[in-house]
């Protein structure tokens, strides 16, 4: 019997994992011990690392790195020459890599017995109670593993202007001759490196006093003066206005910003754009707060040492 869309029959698991990411971990041991495991995950399989982080990203720099390393032979008294980038057959190399160990996993765990898929975004209802499409599931034990999401700033003409983030970069289809990236931290700057590597031109605009602001100072001011002398490098970035054509559609755009404490208003344009600004929890699409959970202001779930919610 159905009551509106939700049906009033609960399903009731050993152990349900939201995010089909790091949360797999778990579900893998409670499902080779017998336990009944429901996953959530309305996206490709293997989270952020496999399909738009770390693997995809490390596949690319590697080739950046061969042809860094072309351009550099002559050190070792050998003359080598980048004659051309095939971006295209990079980009479809490593992307069908990723689909496919996505397909793995998703098909691995539909064959499993102990395994429900849900693929569809859920909500709390209570504290251990989802709501997933027409299903109402609950457990007494949840591993909450959703993971982030691109940070996007709130800087003026940015939301009517075409722009990439991490999320998006990998399923580009030609290389730009030139870039602006929007942040200084490691995802900015490997991406950066990638980029410039194979030809494009580049400039990274970051509000702090260096790159890697996040990291230890030293490395951070030697890593800054060392990418400096290959790349573009604005630090001290107010950025004021961003202008270009609009999402789902290619042009230049066009960066306003001043440096530091000056008044004076630069510009900077390029093919492309790519907003690297830091993460966010998606702990907001699962409706946490309105089943009880106390969040921090970025949206984290306050835990306790062991990374355990305590009620």
């Amino acid at each position: 019997m159905e009551v509106g869309n939700i049906v009033d029959m609960v399903k009731n698991f050993d152990l349900i994992v939201l995010g089909g990411g790091s949360g797999l971990n778990v579900a893998s041991v409670a499902a080779q011990r017998g336990l009944k495991v429901a996953v959530i995950e309305p996206g490709p399989l293997g989270g952020t690392c496999l399909n738009r982080g770390c693997i995809p990203s490390k596949m690319v720099i590697e080739a950046g790195e061969v042809a860094q390393t072309i351009r550099h032979s002559p050190t070792f008294g050998i003359q080598g020459e980048v004659k051309s980038v095939d971006f295209a057959k990079i980009m479809e190399s490593t992307m069908g890599f990723v689909d496919e160990e996505a397909r793995g996993i998703e098909e691995a765990i539909k064959s499993h017995p102990q395994y429900t898929l849900y693929k569809h975004f859920a909500r709390f209802t209570g504290p251990k109670k989802l709501s997933i499409g027409n299903e109402e599931i609950e457990a007494e034990k949840i591993v909450i593993a959703a993971g982030t999401r691109p940070f996007i700033p709130p800087i003026p003409g940015l939301d009517k202007t075409v722009y990439h983030t991490s999320d998006s970069i990998f399923r580009l289809k030609e290389l730009p001759k030139s870039m602006i990236f929007i942040g200084g931290g490691y995802i900015s700057c490997e991406l950066a490196y990638f980029f410039g590597a194979l030809g494009s031109q580049v400039t990274v605009l970051d509000r702090g006093t260096s790159l890697l602001s996040n990291e230890d100072g030293q490395i951070a001011q030697t890593f800054t003066k060392v990418f400096g002398q290959n790349y573009g490098v604005v630090l001290e970035a107010n950025i004021k206005e961003v202008a270009g054509p609009p999402p789902g559609q290619a042009g230049a755009v066009a960066v306003k910003y001043t440096v530091g404490k000056e008044d004076k208003e630069q510009t900077v344009t390029a093919d492309l754009l790519l907003v690297a600004t830091g993460r966010v929890a998606n702990s907001d699409s699962l409706q946490l707060k309105e089943a009880g959970y106390k969040l921090s202001e970025r949206g984290f779930i306050e835990v306790n040492e062991f990374g355990r919610y305590c009620w």
